[in-house]
């Protein structure tokens, strides 16, 4: 699939992406990475663009959390929610907030009741003003590497005029970047208040979007790097973000013959259906199984089944006539206890064993126990003893 890329002129808070060209900071979002053709070039500025709930302040908490775990400093710069409303919807979503320094700059409940004039900028020089004087205290203590800001969308409210706005925040991005950080800042644009003017402050644009036939999101620029064009499906779930890239099977085939592949594996394939967005699946998971059968190559397809127990099915999406062998796995209640069963449901050549046997997950790898006989009902998931008295 051809890449696009960026080629707009330069603007503050660009710096030399050259210095980073082979260093990447990744997003944390699994998919993300290989859309953005390895992940972000550090020391630049990042704009999320989306409506409410479209994902923006997931992505960031997995951009800061993925920083953590490197040992990297960061910083998340709130204008709106309170730090404990964040922290508890990070936690929610199962995101450790540890090593995350919150710098929270919303109105207080006392702005209310003191009828207190609040403001972030003023005409007047940045750094004179209180809250500016908290922003730069802080990064120059903490020295972040990684820094979310949400959102500049505040900064229109409370700026007194677009040049002043414009001013202000390509001044703030520049201060960010030029102390060695990597920013992500969020906007949340309406006809009324469109944004379009961050695009070119930012040194890349990545924009989150929820239709009715599902959520995506899609880059429409990157300074100084490739990426993967066009609209890519996303999943915002228990365990927060995923992106699924619009590749189809030409960036396979390619990756097979020029990388000579003897085996290719796709977990899963209602991944793959997400990144098909409502196009043929079937249709095109065979014609990609009998090319790489063509070439030698062999197809190992993961399917997720929604029923742990229960009547059994082979696959999800009627696809299992693609196969030519199909192994399944199998949750069992034996004893009072879950246990977890391997066995073999079809395949095309030569004979296979017709019971199921009992697997452990051990620090070793997969242990296969004996064949589970003596037992009726091991596909419904509660198998019971042939034979055995009813209590």
């Amino acid at each position: 699939m051809a890449r696009s890329k960026s080629a707009e002129t330069s603007d503050p808070t660009h710096t030399d992406a050259a210095d980073g060209a082979n260093h990447r900071l990744s997003t944390g979002v699994t998919g993300l990475d290989e859309v953005l053709d390895g992940g972000l070039l550090p020391r630049s500025a990042y704009l999320l663009r989306g409506g409410p709930g479209c994902g923006k302040t997931t992505l960031g908490l997995h951009f800061l959390t993925t920083g953590t775990r490197s040992k990297e400093r960061v910083l998340y710069i709130s204008l709106s929610e309170p730090e404990g409303q964040l922290r508890r919807n990070a936690n929610g979503l199962g995101f450790n907030l540890e090593g995350v320094t919150f710098l929270d700059l919303g109105p207080t409940s006392e702005y209310f009741s003191k009828s207190e004039s609040y403001d972030i900028f003023s005409p007047s020089e940045v750094e004179q003003e209180p809250l500016t004087r908290q922003i730069v205290q802080a990064v120059e203590r903490l020295k972040p590497q990684r820094v979310f800001l949400d959102s500049t969308t505040q900064f229109r409210y409370l700026s007194t005029d677009t040049f002043q706005y414009r001013k202000q925040v390509t001044s703030f991005l520049r201060f960010l970047v030029n102390h060695g950080a990597t920013v992500l800042f969020t906007s949340e644009g309406t006809q009324e208040t469109p944004d379009d003017d961050l695009k070119f402050m930012a040194d890349g644009v990545i924009e989150l979007a929820y239709a009715p036939e599902g959520r995506t999101l899609s880059v429409i620029k990157f300074r100084g790097s490739s990426f993967l064009p066009g609209d890519h499906s996303m999943r915002l779930g228990a365990d927060g973000m995923a992106v699924y890239p619009k590749i189809f099977s030409t960036k396979i085939r390619r990756d097979v013959e020029e990388q000579h592949r003897r085996i290719v594996m796709i977990d899963s394939i209602a991944g793959y259906a997400l990144s098909m967005r409502g196009r043929d699946l079937t249709t095109n998971l065979h014609a990609l199984g009998m090319y790489l059968k063509s070439v030698g190559v062999t197809l190992l397809l993961i399917n997720e089944t929604e029923n742990i127990t229960g009547e059994f099915r082979a696959t999800d999406g009627n696809v299992s006539y693609l196969s030519d062998n199909i192994v399944f796995l199998r949750y069992l209640e034996l004893d009072g206890q879950m246990r977890k069963a391997i066995g073999v449901l079809k395949k095309r050549a030569g004979d296979f064993e017709k019971t199921l046997r009992e697997i452990e997950i051990t620090r070793y790898g997969l242990k296969v126990g004996k064949p589970l006989t003596g037992l009726r009902g091991i596909l419904g998931g509660t198998p019971e003893i042939i034979g055995a008295k009813p209590a």
